[in-house]
């Protein structure tokens, strides 16, 4: 399970998630030529390899009527977790946590392993972006959680373990330092 832990230098609260370093790297079977960002086996994220994809919370049917054009999973690796509770406690001297309370989604954005958000007709990206609405609307419904946001790492060097193209929402009780400050300021 994840922890909030707040610095005590700046007040800034940061998630500490050992699940995290279990995501996967290895070789792609499509041929990519990522570095790293290279899956071993087949890519979870391609239609037929539902099964090793947490459930589904969310989709958007293909328009010619098979499969889908995007799919919402739970991370499998997730930095947060639905369980634990929002009490803060002291962690040494130094240290305030919490639970590592929060969500933790993946926008699979096309069942197609090398379709980017550029190469997406009109309707396709239409679709990420009603499944980016509609997972932001569904988690804002959580009182605990007080911070959503969307984005997409691309490329080795910006985070990205599995070439097929992903989004993540990750949702917190906590927002950043500067996004209190500016709701203090205002």
């Amino acid at each position: 399970m994840s922890v909030i832990r707040q610095d005590p230098t700046t007040k800034e609260w940061g998630t500490i998630a050992a699940e995290r370093k279990r995501r996967p790297h290895g070789n792609d079977q499509h041929g990519e030529t990522h570095s790293s960002t290279k899956e071993s086996g087949p890519c979870p994220f391609c239609p037929g390899q539902e099964a090793a994809t947490p459930e589904e919370v969310f989709r958007i049917p293909a328009s010619e009527g098979t499969g889908c054009s995007v799919r919402v999973t739970s991370n499998k690796f997730p930095a947060l977790g639905e369980m634990g509770g929002l009490a803060r406690r002291e962690a040494g001297p130094l240290f305030r946590e919490m639970d590592g309370v929060g969500a933790h989604e993946v926008i699979i954005e096309t069942p197609f392993h090398d379709r980017t958000l550029p190469l997406m007709t009109d309707r396709e990206v239409a679709d990420v972006l009603i499944a980016y609405q509609t997972r932001y609307r569904a988690r804002r419904e959580d009182p605990r959680l007080k911070y959503i946001i969307i984005f997409k790492n691309h490329g080795e060097a910006a985070g990205t373990s599995l070439a097929h193209p992903h989004s993540q929402l990750v949702a917190t009780p906590v927002p950043p330092m500067l996004l209190r400050r500016k709701r203090r300021a205002s």
